[in-house]
């Protein structure tokens, strides 16, 4: 037989409640001294518990807490996401942005991108774009292929995330070498303008 006090405080909890509810003042001294107390010792009837006998059986006779789970599933803790600050993190948005202009051309230069999870500095990161640029062609001769140039960009990042190992959610600022914060949606814009302005 399972103690009143090596029960989880959900089960504790439950038994006072039936405690009350069959017209006994909430005590949890009377459950320490005797965990199946009835009624007329200050505790409450298993047989007239809302979950009846064999359930209360089942947890403190035989230490089934199984059962006590699966009439109540315990609320999933609220995740509350990790907050991380990078230090000289050009290195990693100019990544970003390579990816994302590299992908761009290889999809045939949609309207939107979207680069798959990567791993860097052991976090997982993704981002996506809208990209809209405007080429000039110029044919020199006959005999050599048209060159085309790049006269003007558009980019509008949409979404640099970040998680850890288990895909859970990570929040980042980002800084520069010398520690000033870092706006990484512009950064990236500009990254991948100048990547393709450099080709003309």
């Amino acid at each position: 037989m399972i103690e009143f006090k090596n029960l989880p405080v959900e089960i504790q909890e439950r038994m006072l409640d039936e405690q009350v509810r069959q017209g006994n003042p909430r005590d949890a001294g009377v459950f320490e001294v005797n965990t199946t107390a009835g009624v007329s010792e200050g505790g409450f009837l298993w047989e007239l518990s809302e979950e009846r006998y064999d359930f209360w059986a089942e947890i403190i006779r035989r230490g089934n807490l199984s059962v006590f789970y699966e009439k109540y599933p315990k609320r999933p803790l609220k995740i509350i996401p990790l907050h991380i600050k990078i230090l000289d993190s050009k290195d990693l948005l100019e990544e970003i942005a390579e990816r994302l202009i590299l992908e761009w051309h290889d999809e045939g230069e949609p309207a939107k991108i979207e680069i798959d999870w990567f791993e860097y500095g052991g976090f997982w990161w993704s981002a996506n774009a809208e990209i809209e640029a405007d080429y000039e062609v110029t044919q020199y001769d006959y005999d050599t292929p048209p060159e085309s140039h790049c006269k003007g960009m558009s980019v509008v990042i949409g979404n640099i995330e970040c998680t850890d190992d288990d895909g859970n959610l990570v929040l980042v600022d980002f800084f520069d070498d010398e520690r000033t914060r870092i706006s990484e949606d512009d950064f990236v814009r500009k990254s991948i303008i100048d990547m393709e302005m450099e080709g003309n």
